[in-house]
């Protein structure tokens, strides 16, 4: 009987592997009708220095790597192969965290709902199905794949080693890694000393450096704090995005203020008695308001607004879950687990809801630009000389994009248009 199946040990694994993989089988289709968007573009375009130049800020030489692989092997046409390593590297998220509520000792089945939220978080729909986040979720995945790899009684030489090698790949992705990285700092520690630890994140720490002093220091960070007011307004950046960025999970957004605040204050009164199985979660937790401060002193020059970004949700939703989650377990050992599982999947069903009118979104915007590019490409074609090279065909939403580019896809073989039906488009040069 089905019931007695929903209670065997093995369902709620079964369950959330199906949940992963119809999550890849959605997002796939979806990608089907995607094209690139806005943040894609700096990567398929004729920069200067592609592979090492910061990108708003951030060492993006991993992401780089894979957009021009990808261009070269399959063209410009299709979507679908450049967001599949996005929608693999959010499918490992939301594994691993499921493997760190399950060590946290979150009831299965709690846990399961919880990684249906995380497959369909509307709340960080930026962060999701989109190739540009190759980077900054990709950082993210082997971050928590190396804190799970900390999580061993014995550290061993290669395992080090191997350790160190991701830490350094997730620094050349993006350096939203950077608040996981202090917290691996913190449980590399705890779990196998000072000297150990050094050993593992010494190395990436110098390659950043180099990398900043060859490089980085170029980028003009124009959203950085400047002056004493600004740097005075971070920590309202900070609360806004931990309170009303962190709401827009919920039906409520008053929500996410009083969650993240009854977590502190839980945090604050639970840590020193903590079971170690709880180590994890607990030290996750921090990467939060970390992370909300060291973006709130990069990004405050760009507007308050900017604090509820669905990408800096995604990150404040990944560093509570874990806590969340076992603090949701804790307060409702004693009634029955259908309930709670089912407040779980309203919030779920919530998160889907807005997963679905962030993707319609997206999709109508690449529209628009595909439309315009390719009626740059037939005019090109038409009359090779008709348009400048430094125009740019889609400013709005291709804003990296010139003639320039388009005429060079077009050479390489890698862009090919579909041909308008009709068109009354003319040369307007000059």
């Amino acid at each position: 009987m089905l019931r007695d199946r929903l209670r065997s040990p093995n369902a709620p694994v079964v369950v959330h592997l199906a949940v992963l993989g119809f999550g890849l089988i959605v997002y796939a289709i979806v990608s089907t009708r995607e094209w690139f968007f806005y943040d894609d573009w700096y990567y398929l375009t004729q920069q200067q220095d592609l592979i090492w130049s910061p990108h708003v800020g951030h060492w993006s030489t991993i992401p780089a790597l894979i957009f021009l692989g990808l261009q070269r092997a399959f063209g410009m046409d299709d979507y679908l192969p450049f967001a599949i390593p996005a929608i693999l590297a959010h499918l490992g998220v939301v594994h691993l965290l499921w493997r760190i509520m399950l060590r946290s000792r979150v009831r299965p089945w709690i846990a399961t709902a919880v990684s249906l939220v995380l497959v369909f978080l509307g709340a960080g729909a930026e962060a999701v199905d989109w190739a540009v986040q190759i980077g900054f979720v990709g950082a993210i995945t082997g971050m928590l794949g190396v804190i799970l790899l900390l999580d061993t009684p014995r550290l061993r030489a290669r395992r080090g080693a191997i350790i160190a090698v991701l830490v350094l790949l997730c620094l050349a992705s993006s350096e939203v890694a950077i608040p996981f990285i202090l917290v691996a700092v913190a449980f590399a520690w705890i779990r196998h000393g000072l000297g150990r630890t050094m050993g593992i994140f010494v190395g990436p720490f110098i390659c950043l450096l180099t990398w900043y002093l060859l490089f980085g220091r170029q980028d003009p960070a124009t959203g950085r704090a400047k002056g004493l007011g600004q740097l005075l307004a971070v920590p309202q950046y900070a609360i806004s995005m931990l309170s009303d960025g962190l709401g827009r999970m919920f039906p409520l957004t008053l929500l996410g203020g009083l969650v993240f605040v009854a977590l502190g204050v839980w945090w604050i009164f639970t840590f020193r008695t903590a079971p170690t199985t709880a180590t994890l979660a607990y030290l996750l937790f921090l990467a939060a308001p970390v992370f909300a401060v060291l973006t709130g002193f990069s990004r405050i020059a760009d507007g308050l607004t900017t604090a509820t970004s669905s990408r800096y949700v995604y990150v404040v939703v990944v560093a509570i879950t874990p806590l969340l989650a076992m603090g949701t377990d804790r307060l409702t050992r004693r009634s029955a687990l259908a309930p709670t599982v089912a407040l779980i999947l309203v919030i779920a069903a919530w998160n889907i809801g807005g997963m679905a009118l962030a993707l319609n979104t997206r999709i109508d915007r690449a529209a628009s630009t595909r439309v315009e590019l390719a009626k740059t490409a037939e005019l090109l074609n038409d009359q090779a000389g008709c348009l400048p090279d430094a125009n740019r065909p889609s400013p709005r939403w291709a804003p990296d994009v010139t003639v320039g580019d388009v005429r060079r896809w077009i050479v390489h073989g890698w862009y090919h248009p579909h041909p308008l039906a009709s068109s009354s488009t003319k040369c307007a040069s000059g």
